[in-house]
């Protein structure tokens, strides 16, 4: 045990070193972590070397006790996380915010394990190092887009509300994946056991969030006394902590989950007032403990992973997370922009390297530590550059991009942004009929991937009867507003609506079948899971090439991106009735659609029945179509 003199030297150390390691980086206009981490990797038990024969060898040697205190750090950024995840504030966003989060969070997986698999790792070292590579951070995110001033700008909500899910969706996997890797020699032997725990323990924090806090909240706010306060909230925060590890839960995912059970209480500014301090101080030891776990040799076995990790995550958000983001509704400049916040790295992934530094089965350990810092901070010296120039780089991008693939994207966010984005009038197909189904496929699926087979297929049978009953109702809400939608100023008559249900339909059913083959492929070997992907990208290129063919666009060029691509400028060879017509983008359409209850043309005017409580049973209706389908 170490002495009184030694400990209280050690945190007096960090302390001071940590204050000028952040100085210094602010000072650079760099994140405060990288210095933090920096006097880790310097006065850790890591660092060793001779000059002029003197020899140095790291100022701490015995790092235990700080590891408490680092988890202890790790516990109240966990709790303060899930502060922020409010479902009130994902109401608005929610389905445009799940559906971006899955996406990314699954991509960016899914490539970070092809790395992980090339590079010859085990499957328990290559879940935690995709975890490392794939999952954002909401804060860092958050930073970088109010220091460009762009906090207030309509696509930042959506940003916001897709990294809270996505950490969410994070620390579920965290939970199955920590819960099975990480427990003990006592704990589940099987994932059918662990589900019982689990499920036990989300039970307890469901009948909290509920029940129990509600019909408590009044005797606790009656508590005047800030030191009170702050020792029923730390015990609060321990105790479920506790909780999470006696049921052989990750016990992070306790702090993270009690966080979320106040996030809707009139507690959450108190908290966060009474608690903010605290949370620095131990997050800043956490980050200079990471720093000290960081070998500098592995470090430079490592290079070789992080050069080929960085243009891949490159690669994924700012390309497939943003065309994902288009397809459903997002301008091509927004949707850049929030692709480009994706990419934002930190505590995040250094929390998992965390955990899967003291997993059982992990060979890689320190090679986790020596990937997730650096990787994270080339990421965000990345990020914010192209977050600041992402209407330049869409201009230039799309200038690239072939005609049909332009043309086809723009028919999918139309009708996407009908679906997906918020409405102000609820005229068009309901996106949240698809919810249950969707979310069946989601959850089957993830639960498909940690599972062997023969067991495998139970899962992946659920998900695929989910996939069906979700295209079924979405063919249905495709019918009634294909019909509604305007069409006109991107070129196509509404004869066509039967091609544009068909492009869609394709685009989706061929996903969630690219979906289900990759995950049964993976099952016997990860890298036959490229073939799916393959083929469904060529198909889909096939799809959109025909279905621009059919709707006679061949004879058409454009000057400038289209629609789906900024909002365009059409030139149309051999035709005078288009030469400049500029689209709106989804954000427009909706201020624009307020407005289509004036007084219009009476040859374009039908009657839309609306939803109950919305008002009149009829009002009067103009979206360049005629008839109207009647609702």
């Amino acid at each position: 045990m170490l002495a009184d003199s030694t400990l209280f030297f050690q945190f007096g150390i960090i302390m001071l070193l940590a204050f000028i390691g952040a100085g210094l980086s602010a000072r650079l206009g760099q994140s405060v972590i990288l210095g933090y981490m920096l006097v880790g990797v310097m006065i850790g038990p890591f660092m060793k070397f001779s000059i002029l024969g003197f020899t140095y060898s790291g100022i701490i040697q015995d790092t235990a006790m700080l590891g408490y205190f680092a988890k202890m750090g790790l516990v109240l950024l966990l709790f303060f996380v899930g502060l922020e995840f409010s479902v009130s504030k994902l109401k608005k966003t929610k389905t445009a915010a799940t559906i971006l989060a899955v996406f990314n969070l699954g991509i960016d997986m899914f490539i970070a394990f092809m790395l992980g698999v090339l590079m010859g790792w085990p499957m328990e070292d290559v879940f935690f190092l995709g975890a490392i590579i794939a999952t954002g951070s909401s804060a860092v995110a958050a930073k970088g887009i109010m220091e460009i001033g762009k906090l207030s700008a309509p696509e930042t909500e959506f940003i916001i509300g897709m990294s809270v899910v996505e950490d969410f969706i994070a620390m579920l996997l965290l939970t199955v994946a920590g819960g099975l890797m990480t427990r003990s020699a006592g704990g589940p032997g099987s994932i059918w056991q662990l589900i019982t725990y689990v499920g036990a323990f989300y039970l307890f924090f469901v009948l909290l969030a509920v029940i129990v806090i509600p019909r408590v909240m009044k005797h606790i706010e009656v508590i005047k006394n800030d030191e009170m306060f702050i020792l029923f909230a730390l015990g609060i925060v321990f105790t479920s902590v506790a909780l999470a590890d006696a049921l052989y839960v990750q016990s992070l995912i306790g702090a993270f989950f009690i966080g979320m059970v106040f996030a809707e209480t009139t507690m959450t500014e108190r908290l966060k007032n009474n608690l903010m301090s605290m949370r620095d101080a131990f997050v800043a030891i956490f980050f200079v403990y990471f720093g000290m776990m960081i070998n500098p040799a592995v470090l430079l076995q490592v290079l070789p992973l992080i050069a080929m990790a960085v243009p891949l995550m490159l690669f994924s958000d700012m390309v497939l997370t943003s065309s994902v983001a288009m397809l459903i509704g997002f301008p091509s400049r927004h949707s850049l922009f929030v692709g480009a916040s994706s990419m934002f790295r930190g505590a995040e992934s250094m929390l998992f390297a965390s955990v899967g530094g003291n997993a059982i089965g992990v060979s890689y350990s320190e090679q986790l530590y020596a990937v997730a810092g650096p990787f994270s901070l080339i990421m965000d010296l990345i990020a914010l550059p192209i977050l600041k120039k992402s209407a330049s780089i869409t201009l230039r991008l799309s200038s690239i991009v072939p005609t049909y693939i332009k043309f086809s994207a723009s028919l999918i966010s139309r009708t996407f942004s009908k679906l997906v984005m918020p409405q102000s009038l609820p005229i068009y197909g309901n996106a949240r009929r698809t919810t249950l189904p969707l979310w069946a496929f989601i959850l089957s699926s993830a639960i498909a991937i940690f599972i062997s087979y023969p067991l495998k297929g139970i899962p992946l049978v659920i998900a695929g009867v989910s996939a069906f009953l979700s295209l079924s109702v979405l063919r249905k809400d495709l019918v009634s507003s294909i019909n509604l939608i305007n069409y006109t100023n991107i070129g196509v008559g509404s004869s066509s609506s039967s091609r544009i249900l068909s492009l869609v339909m394709r685009l989706v059913s061929g996903l969630m079948v690219t979906v289900l083959s990759v995950i049964a492929l993976a099952g016997i070997y990860l890298p036959l899971s490229l073939i799916p992907v393959t083929i469904f990208a060529a198909y889909m290129l096939r799809t959109m090439h025909t279905a621009y063919v059919e709707m006679g666009r061949s004879g058409r060029t454009y000057e400038t991106p289209h629609a789906a691509f900024g909002g365009a400028v059409i030139k149309e060879q051999g035709n005078d009735w288009v030469n400049k017509h500029r689209v709106p983008s989804s954000f427009e359409m909706i201020s624009r659609a307020q407005n289509t209850f004036s007084s219009v043309d009476k040859p374009k005017v039908g009657y839309i029945k609306t939803k109950k409580g919305f008002g009149a049973e009829k009002e009067k209706f103009q979206d360049g179509i005629y008839p109207p389908r009647l609702k």
